[in-house]
């Protein structure tokens, strides 16, 4: 029996300058849970800001977009001085040979 114990580790060879130290279940629980007391409210409004960042950075970006669209002059390729400064598009017909 003493072969069975010592083949699956309930037996500990400890040298002299060696010592085990354990934690009962119940006291890692409860530092688990005081640790996701702390941490949780600070992840979670980081996480809440981080959300509002993205959605104002999404809305401002699309409301450039929109505007872009509504602005826009379209110009020939050809003609590219008759435009003001403005916000420009070229439109050109491609040939499908010189694309490679």
């Amino acid at each position: 029996m003493s072969f069975l114990n010592h083949l699956f580790g309930s037996t500990q060879s400890l040298d002299d300058n060696q010592e085990v130290e354990s934690e009962s279940g119940s006291s890692r629980l409860g530092n688990s849970i005081f640790c996701a007391l702390c941490v949780a409210p600070f992840l979670i409004l980081g996480m809440v800001i981080m959300v509002g960042w993205n959605e104002k950075r999404a809305v401002c970006e699309e409301r450039a977009i929109i505007q872009g669209k509504n602005e826009v002059d379209k110009i020939k390729c050809t003609d590219t001085t008759s435009s003001d400064g403005g916000l420009v598009m070229l439109s050109c017909d491609l040939d499908p040979d010189s694309v490679t």
